[in-house]
């Protein structure tokens, strides 16, 4: 039970977000069209010499530590390879960033902070890739709350068990359930 009450904020992080993206259409319409919106921070100018055959999330890597912004990221080429779009996986203050090489110019827009594209944010967000200490532990968090979910899935069915006026029932239920996903997944 105290297990279950530790959880809770991320149950109800992962039953929010996966609302926001079940109904994504209705979200849209209130923030008019558009669920992640990036407005311009600052442009600068910006020299680096990358090595030879340098892969985009190198040469991000060496750009958000030039820069004090080190942290989450991913990256990779704009089209024709002309320069590189990093986007700085900040829980708070995310950022977009894009290098341009001819021009040697960054350009940082951040990202407007709405409740369903933070909720999604989350809830797609994984552990274990990244260097940092926090990625790491909200990687472990999500390992934690799936064993959560497997031992609350175990001990239900063995309390079920063992209560034997309601094993008909739950037979019924257990295999209508099973049934429906079965469905979804054949017709999906």
């Amino acid at each position: 039970m105290y297990f279950a009450l530790a959880l809770i904020p991320w149950m109800l992080m992962y039953a929010l977000s996966a609302f926001t993206m079940n109904h994504r259409q209705f979200f849209q319409k209130i923030y008019g069209g558009i669920m992640v919106r990036n407005v311009l921070d600052k442009e600068m100018e910006y020299t680096a010499a990358f090595p030879e055959n340098a892969a985009p999330m190198d040469m991000a890597e060496q750009i958000l530590e030039d820069i004090n912004m080190t942290g989450a990221y991913w990256s990779n080429w704009l089209p024709d390879k002309k320069g590189i779009f990093i986007n700085r996986d900040d829980p708070v203050k995310p950022r977009k960033l894009t290098y341009t090489f001819e021009e040697n110019l960054l350009v940082i827009e951040k990202e407007i902070l709405r409740p369903t594209v933070y909720a999604e944010r989350l809830h797609h967000r994984r552990g274990f890739q990244q260097k940092h200490f926090f990625d790491d532990a909200w990687g472990f968090s999500v390992d934690i709350v799936i064993l959560a979910i497997i031992l609350w899935g175990v001990s239900g069915f063995l309390m079920w068990w063992k209560l034997k006026n309601t094993r008909k029932t739950g037979i019924i239920v257990s295999l209508s359930g099973a049934g429906l996903f079965l469905i979804l997944i054949i017709l999906l």
